[in-house]
């Protein structure tokens, strides 16, 4: 098994489900936070849509990469500072990133290419 495609491989076979829980609060909590305003509990947004999800989840997969040695992952404050740059940058709810499975690839360029101009 080609563990690599598996972030939380490490953390699976360590009995660190804790520590699971507290990256993958820190993210949604910072999304919540940075969102809050229009976007977290709207049944309209792309935020609750399968779309808004996968390019989400898909930005998080960029997240942990960048934090390499995963010092911050935890933080919600190294999710922030960034989810609240691309906020300002990328409207996620454009009628192109509303569409299914390429809707959700669309949304993810755009998010994935302002993450790394941010974090460059």
């Amino acid at each position: 098994m080609d563990t690599s495609k598996y972030i939380f491989w490490e953390y699976y076979i360590n009995s660190s489900e804790d520590i699971l829980y507290k990256i993958l609060n820190a993210y949604f909590m910072a999304l919540k936070d940075i969102y809050t305003d229009e976007k977290w509990c709207n049944t309209e947004s792309v935020l609750c849509k399968t779309s808004g999800y996968s390019a989400f989840m898909k930005l998080f997969k960029d997240f942990y990469d960048y934090d390499y040695n995963n010092s911050q992952l935890t933080n919600i404050d190294f999710y922030k500072d960034i989810l609240v740059q691309i906020k300002d940058r990328v409207n996620i709810e454009a009628p192109e990133s509303r569409l299914g499975a390429a809707g959700a690839t669309n949304l993810y360029n755009e998010l994935k290419r302002e993450f790394d101009r941010i974090i460059i």
